[in-house]
Protein backbone atom coordinates (compact mmCIF):
# COMPACT_ATOMS: atom_id res chain seq x y z
CA UNK A 1 0.00 0.00 0.00
CA UNK A 2 1.51 3.36 -0.47
CA UNK A 3 -0.27 7.28 0.07
CA UNK A 4 1.51 10.35 -1.01
CA UNK A 5 0.48 13.25 1.20
CA UNK A 6 1.71 16.83 3.07
CA UNK A 7 2.40 15.88 6.57
CA UNK A 8 0.78 18.38 8.59
CA UNK A 9 3.34 19.51 11.57
CA UNK A 10 6.08 17.23 9.13
CA UNK A 11 5.40 13.89 11.66
CA UNK A 12 3.84 11.12 11.25
CA UNK A 13 2.95 8.49 14.14
CA UNK A 14 3.17 4.42 13.94
CA UNK A 15 0.46 3.30 15.79
CA UNK A 16 -2.47 1.01 17.21
CA UNK A 17 -5.59 3.42 16.89
CA UNK A 18 -7.98 0.94 19.22
CA UNK A 19 -4.79 1.27 21.96
CA UNK A 20 -6.80 3.41 24.65
CA UNK A 21 -3.24 3.55 26.08
CA UNK A 22 -1.34 4.91 23.86
CA UNK A 23 1.49 6.88 24.93
CA UNK A 24 3.01 9.15 21.89
CA UNK A 25 7.04 9.79 22.42
CA UNK A 26 8.41 13.42 23.18
CA UNK A 27 9.61 15.19 20.16
CA UNK A 28 13.14 15.35 19.68
CA UNK A 29 13.82 17.38 16.69
CA UNK A 30 17.52 16.01 16.24
CA UNK A 31 16.44 12.50 15.53
CA UNK A 32 14.25 10.84 13.04
CA UNK A 33 12.46 8.18 14.75
CA UNK A 34 11.39 8.19 18.61
CA UNK A 35 9.85 5.43 20.08
CA UNK A 36 7.73 4.14 23.30
CA UNK A 37 6.25 0.62 23.67
CA UNK A 38 3.37 2.02 22.00
CA UNK A 39 3.94 4.55 19.24
CA UNK A 40 6.72 5.34 16.91
CA UNK A 41 7.31 9.28 15.59
CA UNK A 42 8.98 9.91 12.74
CA UNK A 43 9.53 13.29 11.37
CA UNK A 44 9.38 14.10 7.87
CA UNK A 45 9.63 16.61 5.03
CA UNK A 46 7.40 20.14 6.18
CA UNK A 47 4.26 19.89 4.09
CA UNK A 48 5.68 23.35 2.83
CA UNK A 49 8.90 21.56 1.07
CA UNK A 50 6.42 19.01 -0.56
CA UNK A 51 4.48 15.47 -0.60
CA UNK A 52 5.39 12.85 1.60
CA UNK A 53 5.63 9.13 -0.09
CA UNK A 54 4.25 6.43 2.96
CA UNK A 55 4.47 3.00 2.02
CA UNK A 56 3.51 -0.18 4.33
CA UNK A 57 4.50 -3.51 3.12
CA UNK A 58 4.04 -6.94 4.92
CA UNK A 59 7.29 -9.20 4.74
CA UNK A 60 7.76 -13.21 6.54
CA UNK A 61 11.07 -11.88 7.32
CA UNK A 62 13.19 -9.14 8.47
CA UNK A 63 14.00 -7.05 5.30
CA UNK A 64 17.44 -6.32 3.72
CA UNK A 65 18.58 -3.27 3.85
CA UNK A 66 18.07 -0.97 0.86
CA UNK A 67 21.17 1.05 0.11
CA UNK A 68 18.82 4.18 -0.93
CA UNK A 69 17.04 4.39 2.54
CA UNK A 70 18.00 4.11 6.28
CA UNK A 71 16.65 2.19 9.33
CA UNK A 72 15.15 4.22 11.58
CA UNK A 73 13.18 1.86 13.89
CA UNK A 74 13.61 -2.05 14.33
CA UNK A 75 11.79 -3.40 17.07
CA UNK A 76 8.21 -4.28 18.53
CA UNK A 77 5.00 -2.16 19.34
CA UNK A 78 1.50 -2.81 21.27
CA UNK A 79 -1.30 -3.51 18.77
CA UNK A 80 -3.94 -4.34 21.32
CA UNK A 81 -6.75 -3.81 18.96
CA UNK A 82 -4.50 -5.78 15.94
CA UNK A 83 -4.18 -2.98 13.85
CA UNK A 84 -1.21 -1.03 12.84
CA UNK A 85 -1.96 2.49 11.75
CA UNK A 86 -0.36 5.30 10.06
CA UNK A 87 -1.61 8.87 11.43
CA UNK A 88 -0.48 12.29 11.06
CA UNK A 89 -0.36 14.85 13.94
CA UNK A 90 -4.25 15.85 13.26
CA UNK A 91 -5.17 11.55 14.02
CA UNK A 92 -6.31 11.44 9.82
CA UNK A 93 -5.20 7.93 9.07
CA UNK A 94 -2.87 7.46 5.95
CA UNK A 95 -2.72 3.88 5.82
CA UNK A 96 -3.73 0.80 8.04
CA UNK A 97 -3.70 -2.70 8.67
CA UNK A 98 -4.30 -5.62 10.36
CA UNK A 99 -2.05 -7.23 12.45
CA UNK A 100 -1.76 -10.60 14.12
CA UNK A 101 -0.93 -9.98 17.48
CA UNK A 102 -1.00 -7.57 20.74
CA UNK A 103 2.50 -6.80 19.38
CA UNK A 104 3.69 -6.16 16.21
CA UNK A 105 7.63 -6.18 14.97
CA UNK A 106 7.95 -3.28 12.50
CA UNK A 107 10.77 -2.03 10.70
CA UNK A 108 10.85 1.77 9.00
CA UNK A 109 13.06 2.90 7.02
CA UNK A 110 13.37 6.54 5.78
CA UNK A 111 14.99 8.03 1.98
CA UNK A 112 16.84 10.94 3.91
CA UNK A 113 17.16 10.86 8.02
CA UNK A 114 17.23 14.73 8.07
CA UNK A 115 13.66 15.30 6.13
CA UNK A 116 12.29 11.89 4.75
CA UNK A 117 10.49 12.30 1.51
CA UNK A 118 9.84 8.37 1.33
CA UNK A 119 8.74 6.38 4.86
CA UNK A 120 8.08 2.64 4.39
CA UNK A 121 7.28 0.39 7.06
CA UNK A 122 7.73 -2.91 6.94
CA UNK A 123 5.77 -5.34 9.18
CA UNK A 124 7.66 -8.60 9.71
Amino acid sequence: MEATIFVPNAILFVLDPGNKGVSVPAYRPDETAVTTASCVSVKTLANVDGPVTVRLKHTQTASTKNESTTMVFDGEIETPSKVLAIVTALFERVLETQVQGPMTRIEISVDDPNAPSIVTLHVV
